[in-house]
């Protein structure tokens, strides 16, 4: 390296130190970024400078000064509003947005990068407590997270795998619907069976729960397709469980979600419904719809019409389930790729 790269590399350095020293003076300020300042806004604003500079991208976990800075933003978040739901200031003007800025700090620390924040043992807690926040804006914005974070390695969930029993109780009370579908999404990419506390919910229990949220979802896209993809999961965990043939007490369920898939797929659907349909029936034909033990019986279904009409069907057909939903998912993926 030459003489004038290293000068630039000290001079970036001695920058980035000036400046979380002039952050620091400011974060012990009991005038600025603790509840002594009344207004939100201002204390949002410097909560989302600080996640800029502890971020991933603002230098080496290893350094001293920004290792320091860290620990005292953590110290804010755990002192602050956001993990004390009797305090929460969301009929307060700026208050969402002053907890979604505490919430990204927290999300830093125990989602996207524990190790950096070093916050490992602790960031599992933090997370669960960040779950439960009676404010929406919050659980979402953290839902966020943790989706995103297992659609980037679904091999590696990390400090997600330990809130896996906060994640089963959330989705089975959460009445906001972007909440519930974020939930719904995150689950159907997690490990089977689940965990609610101490207990383990049955396949069947869970198979059923859902099949009931997606009859109710009608009016949400976003929870019916969440919903949906959830109870296909279900169902391919009970196909692969069983290589004998599944047991007649799950049968119902297994043929309501072959009547459900059926129904999903059907011309007067959202587009987004049917998409989702199809891409759920190709991923379910390895181990359900080419199975050899036909897992679903014989269920009563519409034929859609495909690309030659001539060849549909708007009359009732009853015939193996698997070529019908098979028959759907091809139809379906031919009208979206129009």
């Amino acid at each position: 390296m030459c003489p004038y790269d290293n000068k630039n590399k000290h001079e970036s350095t001695r920058r980035e130190s000036k400046w979380i020293s002039v952050v620091k003076s400011f974060l012990f300020s009991p005038s600025l970024c603790r509840r002594r300042n009344p207004c939100v806004v201002t204390r949002a604003a410097f909560l989302d400078l600080l996640a800029c500079l502890c971020g991933p991208a603002s230098g080496p976990a290893e350094g001293e000064e920004l290792a320091s800075l860290r620990e005292a933003a953590l110290g804010i978040v755990r002192a602050s509003e956001l993990l004390d739901s009797s305090a929460l200031p969301s009929a307060v003007p700026g208050g969402p947005p002053y907890l979604q800025s505490l919430a990204r700090l927290a999300v830093s620390a125990s989602v996207e990068s524990p190790e950096l924040w070093g916050a490992e043992s602790c960031g599992p807690q933090l997370l669960a407590q960040l779950l439960q926040s009676g404010a929406y804006e919050v659980r979402l914005l953290v839902l966020d997270a943790v989706l995103s974070r297992l659609q980037r390695d679904p091999a590696d969930p990390g400090p997600l795998s330990a809130a896996h029993s906060t994640l089963a109780g959330l989705a089975l009370r959460e009445t906001h619907p972007h909440c519930l579908a974020r939930v719904l999404r995150i689950l159907s990419l997690l490990d089977l069976p689940w965990t609610r506390g101490l207990d383990t919910l049955e396949d069947r229990e869970l198979l059923s729960w859902a099949l009931s949220l997606c009859q109710e979802s009608t009016h949400s896209v976003d929870v019916l397709c969440a919903a949906l993809g959830l109870a296909s999961r279900v169902v391919v965990h009970v196909v692969e469980q069983s290589p004998g043939g599944v047991s007649g007490a799950v049968l119902p369920e297994l043929q309501s979600w072959g009547r459900l898939v059926e129904r999903c797929g059907r011309d007067e659907q959202p587009a987004e419904v049917k998409l989702t349909t199809a891409e759920i029936l190709v991923a379910a034909t390895p181990a359900v719809l080419a199975n050899k033990a036909l897992p679903l019986g014989e269920i009563s279904a519409h034929t859609p019409r495909g690309p030659h009409p001539h060849r549909g069907h708007d009359t009732p057909v009853c015939g193996r389930s698997a070529h019908t939903l098979y028959t759907i998912a091809m139809v379906c993926l031919y009208r979206h790729s129009r």
